[in-house]
């Protein structure tokens, strides 16, 4: 019976990448070139020599012929590997989109969660790479998508290995008011076959996020109105309580009149001396009612 061998992996790093660029500068994965130095490969990034690794211990892959201290290959071969194969695609998969928001509303939360996109295949007409037609920003990749009915919608992506969109760039996509999405890879996605990573990229939802889509400028203005009316409905209901224990406060302060200022004053102190504080407004009522009840019944 054969037996299957599991090969040791190796740190995913810049060191040991899946790709080198071949003598015409392309790229190419370790296990579709010669051995070793024959290989005729150098790397994305520093363009030093590679040594193709294809032994039974390791995982293969490529090292550096020279042991320099290269960085960045790994991120800058996963961003022109996803390049590569967004721009030969014709389809891919979007993800689903569901806005959430709040507002802190005195002790309360007002929230709003609606579902702005529904994910799926969409067909590609066009994909740009870095392309300079906007003044503020270039994004990774821009795709130009075909609906059903055979409008044209355009989708900003942005690729990220170590390093998510920060907030400035994210604002800047956000003032183009165009779908922005981030697609996430990892580095252990630097060892995939092309087909693999294709797969991955266009046929699943695995590491796409939305940065922005145009239409939570209509969640945050529903968001914004649900707000003002519930601050409303609660200023109203202050006043019906207001106007109410107003109504309940007026007896009992027409009494409170006609009483002695010493009256007045011990169940204040009374109050006080169990509870070490004063009464509330509420409270109030409720202590000059009894002390006029035991007034009457002297």
């Amino acid at each position: 019976m054969a037996s299957t061998v599991t090969r040791r992996d190796l740190p995913h790093d810049d060191q040991y990448i899946g790709y080198g660029l071949n003598e015409s500068g392309e790229l190419v994965h370790v296990d579709c070139v010669p051995r070793g130095k024959a290989c005729g490969c150098c790397c994305v990034s520093c363009a030093e020599p590679l040594i193709a690794k294809q032994g039974e211990i390791r995982v293969h892959h490529f090292a550096h012929a020279q042991q320099n201290q290269c960085t960045g290959a790994l991120e800058t071969l996963l961003h022109r590997l996803a390049k590569e194969i967004l721009s030969a695609a014709s389809v891919f998969i979007l993800p689903d989109y569901t806005w959430r928001g709040e507002r802190a509303l005195r002790d309360q939360l007002v929230k709003l969660e609606k579902t702005i996109v529904s994910g799926g295949r969409a067909r590609l007409s066009q994909v740009l790479i870095e392309p300079r037609v906007f003044e503020e920003v270039v994004p990774d990749v821009v795709l130009t998508t075909q609906a059903r009915d055979g409008s044209a919608r355009t989708i900003l992506l942005e690729i990220a290995v170590h390093h998510s969109v920060d907030a400035e760039k994210q604002n800047r996509l956000r003032e183009l008011n165009l779908p922005a999405l981030e697609l996430t890879l990892m580095p252990e996605h630097a060892r995939l076959s092309r087909s693999a990573l294709a797969a991955r990229i266009l046929n699943n939802t695995a590491g796409k996020c939305w940065l922005f889509h145009p239409r939570e400028l209509e969640c945050e203005r529903r968001l914004e109105e649900l707000y003002r009316q519930e601050l409303e409905r609660q200023r109203r209901e202050q006043a019906v309580r207001a106007k109410a224990n107003e109504g309940r406060a007026e007896p009992i302060r027409q009494a409170v009149k006609s009483m002695p200022k010493s009256d007045v004053e011990n169940p204040m102190a009374e109050f006080f001396a169990h509870h070490g504080r004063y009464p509330t407004v509420l409270e109030t009522a409720d202590v000059f009612r009894e002390a006029i009840a035991k007034r009457k019944s002297k």
